[in-house]
């Protein structure tokens, strides 16, 4: 689950191999997601204009490409995003 640290704009998530790879909130469909504080559900991920595959299917190394996607935003108490949950099948699943 990417996380988000407001004072670099930045996301970053504990990847499989244990590092932790950041990037920018302006980034990919997750980004977008950061960004607005909204759900983005989407069932050609490669088609839309904010798809990044480098930060979108990084960001789920177990799915492989990704055809649709699911983006929640995790917010506090107090309603501020937080980090976003990403869910994605396959063109195969």
């Amino acid at each position: 689950m990417p996380l988000l640290d407001k004072r670099n704009n930045r996301l970053s998530y504990l990847d499989d191999d244990g590092s932790e790879p950041t990037f920018d909130i302006d980034a990919g469909l997750i980004g977008k997601c950061a960004r607005s504080g909204q759900s983005i559900i989407v069932n050609d991920a490669p088609s839309e204009p904010n798809f990044d595959p480098m930060i979108d299917e990084s960001a789920l190394s177990a799915a492989g490409s990704v055809k649709e996607m699911l983006i929640v935003p995790v917010k506090s108490m107090e309603g501020h995003t937080i980090g976003v949950l990403v869910t994605a099948r396959g063109p195969d699943s």
